[in-house]
C-alpha cells in the first residue's frame, strides 16, 4: 500500500473514533453554555436531539448531492456529517476517484466513471456522426491518474475539471432516490440550515417544476459572450435546489446535456442550462449566501430575514452555525434561525474601530466634533444599529445606519462601530 494511502486510511479510522467519542460525550454530559454576548443561558444538546428532525418539518424529504474530492474529503466533509448532515441518510458523496470513503460512507467516483459508462453509451451516436458538430469529447483526464486539482492548487485544472461533477452527480443522486420530494446539490464547504430550508420548502409543490437557489449571471457558455444575456443559474455553492417535478423533466435530456455542454468552464451553469432547456427558469430566493457570515459579508435590512446555504464555511463556523439549529430547535422549533441571530452567534463587527468606513444604511447625517459623541448620538437613537465619524471634516460628520454595513478598512480619518444588541429579529406580537 502506498504511502498517502495508509495516511489516508488513518485520517478515515481517526475521523470515526472522534465522532463516536463526540456522540457519547453528548449523550452522557449536558452542559450549559453561557455566550457573552447573550443574557440566556442554554444547554447543549444530546445526540438524539440532534439527530431527531425538527416536528415541523419532518414531511420534507431531501436528497443531498454533496460534492467533494480526495483532497479535500477528509478535511471538510467530517463537520458536515457531524452537523447538518447528522441523521440525514439520502445523500450521495460525489467526488473525482473511486476507492475513497469517510468511516463507511463511500464516496462515488462521477468524474471518471461515470463519465466511462456515458462514453460507451454514446460511442454508436459519435460513430455516426449526430454529435461530431459539437466537437470532441475530450475533457483532458487522464484516467491512470486518480487525483485531481484542488482550484486552490490550479485554477484552470483541478477546479475546471469539478465542472464535470454536476450534471453526472445529479443522475445518480436521482437514480438513488427517485422518490423523494426535493434534492440539493452542495459543496464540501458549504453549510445548510436545514431546518429552515425543510420550513421553506414545505410550502411548496414539490410535483412542481422548482429550480431554486441564488440567481447568478455568466458568460462564456452556450455562446453567450456579454454578462446578462443568457439565462440565470443558481450558484452552486450556495445550494441549488430541484423539485421532484423538475428532476423528473431534466432526466429525459440529461445525457445529452452533458454532451452538449461540456465545454462549459462551471458545472453549476451547465445545470441551469440543462434545467433552461427543459422549459424550467431559476427562482431567486433571498437566504442562499456565497460566503460566510463574517466582517465581509453584506448583512441585510432586515435582521427577520432566514438563512438555507452559506458557502465557503470553515469547520469551526459550520459549528457556530450548528449551535444556532440545535438552541432554537430546543426552546422553539417552531420559529426559524433569523439573520439577527447569525449576527448575535457570529458578531462580526463588535467593537469600535479607527479608521474604517461602512457604506450604506444611512437614515441620519449631522456635525459631530468627535467619534464618541457619534456614537453616543447612535446609542440614544433607538433606529441607529451603527455609525460612522468622519475627523477629516472640520466640523466633523456623523452618520446613522439602520443596519451594519461591512467594514471598509484603511479609511484614513474615520471611525466606526456597531450596537450589536440592537440587530435582532423582533417576533410579531
Amino acid at each position: 500500500m502506498k504511502p498517502h494511502r495508509k495516511l489516508l486510511n488513518l485520517i478515515a479510522i481517526l475521523t470515526c473514533i472522534i465522532a463516536l467519542l463526540t456522540s457519547l460525550y453528548s449523550i452522557s454530559i449536558r452542559v450549559s453554555v453561557n455566550f457573552t454576548h447573550r443574557n440566556p443561558t442554554f444547554e447543549a444538546y444530546s445526540a438524539s436531539d440532534s439527530d431527531a428532525s425538527n416536528s415541523a418539518t419532518s414531511n420534507v424529504s431531501i436528497a443531498i448531492a454533496l460534492k467533494t474530492g480526495r483532497e479535500t474529503l477528509h478535511s471538510r466533509v467530517p463537520m458536515q456529517m457531524l452537523t447538518f448532515l447528522r441523521g440525514h441518510k439520502q445523500f450521495l458523496l460525489l467526488g473525482d476517484a473511486s476507492g475513497h470513503a469517510l468511516g463507511i460512507t463511500r464516496m462515488t467516483d462521477v468524474l471518471l466513471g461515470a463519465w466511462r459508462t456515458h462514453l460507451k453509451k454514446r460511442s454508436e451516436a459519435l460513430s455516426k456522426g449526430r454529435l461530431a458538430k459539437r466537437g470532441s469529447l475530450g475533457m483532458g483526464l487522464d484516467p491512470a491518474k486518480d487525483r485531481v486539482k484542488s482550484g486552490e492548487e490550479d485554477w484552470s485544472g483541478g477546479w475546471a475539471l469539478d465542472a464535470h461533477k454536476n450534471l453526472p452527480g445529479l443522475k445518480l443522486v436521482y437514480k438513488k432516490y427517485p422518490n423523494v420530494d426535493w434534492y440539493l446539490m452542495i459543496d464540501d464547504d458549504s453549510y445548510v440550515m436545514m431546518d429552515n430550508l425543510k420550513m421553506y420548502l414545505q410550502k411548496l409543490d414539490p410535483n412542481k417544476k422548482h429550480y431554486i437557489g441564488q440567481m447568478n449571471r455568466f458568460k462564456g457558455c452556450d455562446g453567450v459572450s456579454e454578462y446578462g444575456t443568457g439565462p440565470h443559474f443558481a450558484q452552486g455553492g450556495a445550494g441549488i435546489v430541484i423539485s421532484r417535478g423538475a428532476m423528473v423533466a431534466m432526466m429525459e435530456n440529461i445525457d445529452d446535456c452533458i454532451v452538449r455542454y461540456k465545454d462549459c468552464w462551471a458545472g453549476d451553469i451547465r445545470v441551469g442550462l440543462c434545467l433552461r432547456d427543459s422549459a424550467i427558469p431559476i427562482h431567486h430566493q433571498v437566504g442562499f449566501h456565497g460566503i460566510p457570515p463574517t466582517k465581509d459579508f453584506i448583512f441585510p435590512t432586515n435582521p427577520c430575514e432566514v438563512p438555507f446555504v452559506f458557502h465557503h464555511v470553515l469547520p469551526l463556523q459550520m459549528q457556530m452555525l450548528h449551535s444556532i439549529e440545535l438552541r432554537i430547535r430546543s426552546s422553539t422549533p417552531q420559529r426559524q434561525s433569523t439573520m439577527g441571530d447569525v449576527f448575535q452567534t457570529f458578531l462580526p463587527y463588535a467593537g469600535t474601530h479607527e479608521n474604517t468606513d461602512r457604506p450604506g444604511g444611512d437614515f441620519l447625517k449631522g456635525s459631530m466634533q468627535t467619534a464618541k459623541e457619534c456614537e453616543t448620538l447612535c446609542i440614544e437613537t433607538e433606529k441607529c444599529v451603527a455609525w460612522v465619524h468622519d475627523a477629516t471634516d472640520q466640523k466633523g460628520v456623523c452618520w446613522m445606519k439602520g443596519y451594519p454595513p461591512p467594514i471598509v478598512e484603511g479609511t484614513k480619518g474615520r471611525t466606526s462601530g456597531v450596537i450589536t444588541s440592537r440587530y435582532v429579529c423582533e417576533p410579531k406580537e
